[in-house]
C-alpha cells in the first residue's frame, strides 16, 4: 500500500538481477541500443511531460492529457492499443523490464503497470520524443534446474506418509494406478529432463541457478 493505492512492482529478486547499469539519456532521433531484449530502463525525470517513446521497435509508449497509451506497431497478435488514466495524477516515473517474451511497465513506481507478451525480433531500441535520462540495466538469465532436494528413497518415504503407498509407487515405477492416474496414456506430460534451462535467447549473460 502507498498513499492509499495498491501498488505493483517486481520483488527483490528480480531487482537483483540487474547488471551492467549505465546512465543513458533519450534523445529525439538519437535510439539507444539495450545489448539485450532482456533490459530494464528506469526514469524519473518524467515531470509529467507529454511524450511518445519506442520499445523494442514494436511498442510505443505515448503520455497526454493524462492518459497513458500502449500500441503494439506489428506484433501485437491482433491487440492494437491498452490505456491507464492516471486520474489527475501527474506522471513522475516511468520503469521497463523486458525480457524475450514479454514486456512490463511500472507508472509512479507501481502506482499502475502494463503487462504484455511481445514476440519482436532484432535488435532491440528505445528512443524517446523528448530528452529523458534513466538507468539501463542489462538482466541475467536465470537457468532452473529440476531435482529433488532429497534422495529419491527419502522423496518416496516422505510422500509415503504423507499421502499412503499408492502415491509414492508412482515415483518408483514410473506408472500411476488407475485410482490416481485418470487421464488417458496420449495426454499425460512427460516428466521434465533433470535439467531445464530457461533463458533469454542471445542475452550472453551469465545465468543464475535455482534449484527446485
Amino acid at each position: 500500500m502507498k498513499n492509499g493505492r495498491i501498488c505493483q512492482y517486481p520483488i527483490q529478486e528480480i531487482l537483483d538481477l540487474r547488471t551492467e547499469s549505465q546512465t543513458v539519456s533519450l534523445e529525439p532521433g538519437r535510439p539507444v541500443y539495450p545489448e539485450s531484449r532482456s533490459f530494464v530502463l528506469e526514469t524519473a525525470d518524467i515531470q509529467n511531460r507529454p511524450f511518445e517513446m519506442v520499445i523494442r521497435q514494436d511498442v510505443s509508449l505515448r503520455y497526454a492529457h493524462g492518459v497513458v497509451t500502449m500500441e503494439f506497431l506489428r506484433n501485437g497478435d491482433g491487440r492494437t492499443s491498452r490505456h491507464i488514466d492516471l486520474q489527475g495524477r501527474p506522471l513522475e516515473s516511468l520503469d521497463v523490464f523486458s525480457d524475450s517474451s514479454s514486456l512490463e511497465i511500472f507508472l509512479n513506481e507501481g502506482e499502475e503497470a502494463f503487462t504484455t507478451r511481445i514476440y519482436s525480433t532484432g535488435q532491440p531500441s528505445l528512443s524517446c520524443s523528448i530528452p529523458l535520462t534513466g538507468t539501463l540495466s542489462v538482466m541475467d538469465a536465470i537457468r532452473i534446474d529440476w531435482k529433488p532436494a532429497l534422495g529419491t528413497e527419502s522423496c518416496e518415504a516422505a510422500i509415503q506418509a504423507l499421502q499412503g503407498p499408492q502415491t509414492a509407487s508412482v515415483l518408483k515405477s514410473g506408472t500411476a494406478p488407475e485410482s490416481v492416474n485418470r487421464r488417458p496414456a496420449a495426454s499425460r506430460k512427460q516428466v521434465p529432463p533433470a535439467s531445464v534451462q530457461q533463458a533469454s535467447a542471445g542475452s550472453g549473460s551469465a545465468a543464475h541457478k535455482l534449484t527446485v
